[in-house]
């Protein structure tokens, strides 16, 4: 985390260090909740980090890294525990508000996730293991709607 907000590198830098992290974390997060809650939290972390201080250069990774990321995020806020998924919901308000300064980016970030959000945001919320996070999920749910308010969001 410390080597994303504190170096300057380039792109090829920031996917060189981050695909083979996505690779050897993704198989340990994604078999169930519980598991190596050290490792989700850094692992979680260090997903904050690039979203608040890459941003721009995730949306350059090559191949599906970046809905990787997205699915990592959403996968955070789904987690029962209350620091996991507080901190799903930062990084996610995180990614809504910095796309939303970027029209161009946002109807085509919007395009392939804005129901996937929406979906996974109403599941939380309905969810009774979730209590905590309702002020960051109407944020969320806010800056959806405003998305669309603001013309970023182009149904077809």
């Amino acid at each position: 985390r410390v080597c994303v907000e504190k170096l300057e590198f380039s792109n090829e830098t920031l996917q060189a260090i981050l695909l083979p992290i996505l690779e050897a974390s993704l198989p340990m997060i994604t078999f169930d909740f519980n598991s190596f809650p050290d490792h989700r939290l850094n692992f979680f972390r260090f997903l904050k980090a690039c979203v608040n201080f890459r941003l721009a250069g995730l949306f350059s990774i090559a191949g599906g890294s970046f809905k990787t990321i997205m699915d990592c995020v959403l996968w955070a806020c789904k987690h029962e525990l209350p620091t996991l998924y507080e901190l799903g919901f930062d990084v996610l308000l995180c990614i809504l508000n910095e796309i939303s300064k970027y029209s161009d980016i946002a109807n085509q970030f919007y395009s392939v996730y804005y129901v996937q959000i929406f979906q996974d945001i109403l599941f939380v919320m309905l969810d009774t293991f979730h209590k905590g996070g309702l002020k960051i999920e109407i944020m969320i749910l806010n800056t959806l709607v405003k998305a669309i308010v603001n013309g970023l969001v182009r149904f077809v």
